[in-house]
């Protein structure tokens, strides 16, 4: 072959592999109308990742606001709620009370969210019927996968991340059952938890965002004293809004449940669809 029209050739042919080895990576078999990047990694895709590289279990739901979107991570994990079922007790209350609540409630709640009390949530655990009452309460709400603890131990009520985030948003989005006000009050008592008991999912938000929420933590006897963790709540702030629930079970110790929890939370806060 003429050496003159062979350089021109392999001229060719060398752009041709360049521009092929330059070009972004696209859909198999896309046209030229519907060429696009490689899809980024999704929040619940980033979410599942960093949970399954923790120890023992965790699963998460996020409802994003402006994207009418619910992310749930390990979905079919029921774990023991702790300390959030008193989220469930006071809401139960509300109902049940028609938001009038007396002095003495008003100051039980209190110390129940607030400071996360014991003895004063186990007050209001009786005072709305115990397991019976908060039931019949989740049922209205559509709570299908929690189960109050029939024996009393109202720590060792079930439930699922996605029918926390339901309860969550029973009191930061609509609902048929609480009157704003009801919900304003509630509320009111998560975004003024005590501040040693701050941490869990309302670690990422800037400063200026809004936060409440209730932890719940608890070494299991029947899991050889290994811990449940658990930190629900909602988020609303830079653009941003969302419910989340993020449970864990079978943690070595209370911090490194702690420290999973704080993780995923800064994900959420980084990925969430901003309005």
């Amino acid at each position: 072959m003429n050496q003159r029209r062979l350089v021109p050739v392999v001229s060719v042919v060398l752009l041709s592999l360049l521009g092929l080895a330059l070009s972004p990576v696209v859909a198999y078999g896309a046209t030229p109308r519907t060429l696009r990047l490689a899809a980024r990694p999704s929040l619940q895709q980033r979410l599942t990742r960093y949970a399954n590289s923790r120890r023992g279990s965790v699963t998460v739901a996020v409802y994003d606001v402006a994207a009418h979107r619910l992310t749930l991570v390990h979905d079919r994990d029921r774990f023991v709620t702790a300390s959030i079922v008193k989220v469930d007790i006071l809401q139960t209350l509300l109902y049940q009370r028609h938001g009038h609540l007396s002095g003495d409630e008003r100051s039980l709640a209190k110390r129940m969210i607030e400071q996360s009390d014991n003895d004063a949530a186990s007050a209001l655990w009786n005072d709305v019927g115990g397991a019976a009452g908060v039931h019949r309460y989740n049922k209205k709400i559509g709570l299908t996968q929690t189960h109050p603890h029939s024996g009393g131990e109202w720590g060792l009520t079930t439930t699922s991340a996605r029918d926390q985030v339901t309860l969550v948003r029973n009191l930061s989005g609509p609902s048929s059952v609480l009157s704003t006000s009801w919900q304003r009050y509630a509320r009111g008592l998560m975004r003024h938890v005590t501040s040693d008991q701050r941490w869990g999912i309302s670690s990422g938000p800037s400063a200026h965002a809004v936060v409440g929420l209730k932890n719940g933590w608890l070494p299991v006897a029947s899991d050889r004293y290994r811990w449940e963790v658990n930190s629900i709540g909602w988020v609303r702030g830079s653009d941003r809004r969302y419910q989340i629930a993020v449970l864990t079970a079978h943690q070595p110790s209370e911090g490194y449940g702690i420290d999973t929890i704080e993780h995923l939370a800064k994900l959420v806060w980084a990925h969430v669809t901003r309005s």
